[in-house]
């Protein structure tokens, strides 16, 4: 089921024109909605995937916390007068002020590992993933993976060389840059990141092209590990004339005061979301709640998902991109129409569509993940064997090889037919002299 077909999609569609229901339409059925089962394997592999890079050491895993949430957790610490739980002391003036001076530094201003809000989002599932792996308190862990709250003592003497920054979901990239930046404000963290002997990780379910370019471009960050790209109005499959319409629409249809953020949080474009999170940064339209308005999400700022979408719905995403599409993308018209005609391998239709690609232009691994709406460990994969069987070269340049396949699956196999129509009736002779 699309969720243009659910109870709440037919019904938050009739809030719109005849005119302006197909834009809609095509941006409903455009989300990426996962449920929490589906983002705690995602998140638990990209974990398991960078175990395998820690050899004879450790790592930290910390989930990924908001400025607003960790000040705060740190007010509600200070209010049940509970002294948050920090390796030293930070008096005013020393490096990491006080909490109301809006600068934070790991195990100074603040404990990784503290308590966070008693209601929390996604970051209680973040924690309850985290909890799996590192057990319940420092010194307990039952693998490789070391307690938030372990001390920096404790990373010294545990030989930690990587701290991964845990989170489902950045479609800004702002949240993880500003917690990384809390890290690394560190001086024993910093140091030892600049000898060598500890990288900085993020591993995530989803992140959008935007949140990518912007932790790369931060410096704080050193890996990311993530499960599938997210999709925005920027770069979903749609034609540039689809897009115009639907910014157009959602614009026009956000309140007055709102329309500098109708399409979501710094005109993001978001269209990922979780059944426990909603992000700020989906266009406004989805979670508009005026008097008369058939609402798609629930709650007074519409980032509650209601519990019968997630009946109908449960976990949702558009579907694989045709490969018959993306090589007409990449003007390779007629491999597109062997494509269609079905008469290649079905499983080998995304490697020739890939290969398609990359002998039309350039591209890096992470625009072919969003291009063909696969994971960048199902890319790498598929780049990797095409490398082995000589259709690629390192530098992903199409070899001779790779054209003379390509060359060769665009030829159809020629039909020849006499042009009997299958009946089982005598044809010959059919009259006597």
């Amino acid at each position: 089921m699309l969720p243009s077909e659910t109870t709440r999609g037919r019904a938050w569609l009739t809030n719109f024109s005849a005119l302006d229901q197909p834009s809609m339409r095509l941006l409903i059925d455009s989300l990426q909605i996962a449920s929490p089962s589906q983002t705690h394997v995602g998140v638990r592999t990209q974990l398991e995937l960078l175990e395998t890079n820690l050899q004879d050491g450790t790592g930290l895993l910390l989930p990924v916390l908001s400025i607003e949430d960790l000040e705060r957790s740190l007010a509600e610490l200070a209010r049940l007068n509970s002294p948050t739980p920090l390796e030293s002391s930070a008096q005013p003036g020393t490096r990491g002020r006080s909490a109301s001076g809006n600068v934070h530094t790991a195990w100074e201003t603040y404990q990784p590992g503290m308590p966070i809000l008693s209601t929390p989002g996604s970051e209680g599932a973040t924690g309850n993933l985290i909890r799996e792996l590192t057990g319940d308190r420092p010194g307990r862990e039952p693998s490789c993976w070391l307690h938030p709250a372990s001390s920096i003592a404790t990373l010294r003497r545990q030989h930690c060389r990587l701290v991964v920054l845990v989170t489902d979901y950045s479609g800004s990239g702002r949240q993880v840059v500003e917690f990384a930046r809390t890290i690394l404000r560190n001086p024993r963290i910093r140091s030892w990141r600049s000898l060598g002997w500890l990288r900085v990780a993020v591993a995530s379910y989803a992140i959008s092209q935007t949140a990518r370019a912007a932790i790369v471009k931060s410096g704080f960050i050193d890996q990311i590990s993530v499960t599938v790209p997210a999709q925005s109005l920027n770069n979903a499959p749609w034609t540039d004339g689809e897009r115009k319409e639907i910014e157009r629409v959602c614009r026009q249809y956000a309140p007055r005061r709102q329309r500098n953020s109708a399409l979501g949080h710094k005109g993001s474009g978001g269209l990922f979301m979780t059944h426990i999170s909603v992000p700020n940064n989906l266009p406004k339209v989805l979670s508009r709640q005026p008097p008369g308005w058939q609402p798609f999400l629930d709650g007074p700022t519409g980032r509650i998902v209601p519990r019968e979408l997630i009946e109908e719905l449960a976990d949702f995403a558009p579907s694989h991109r045709d490969p018959a599409d993306i090589a007409e993308a990449a003007n390779q018209l007629r491999l597109s129409r062997a494509l269609k005609s079905g008469r290649l391998r079905a499983p080998a239709d995304q490697l020739l569509a890939l290969l398609a690609l990359l002998a039309h232009r350039n591209h890096a691994v992470l625009d072919l993940s969003r291009i063909m709406g696969l994971s960048e460990t199902q890319l790498q994969a598929m780049v990797a064997f095409l490398e082995h069987v000589g259709f690629l070269s390192e530098d992903l340049t199409v070899t001779k090889r790779g054209r003379d396949e390509l060359k060769n699956s665009k030829r159809l196999k020629r039909i020849a037919t006499a042009g009997l129509d299958g009946s089982q009736d005598p044809y010959y002779p059919q009259s006597l002299r």
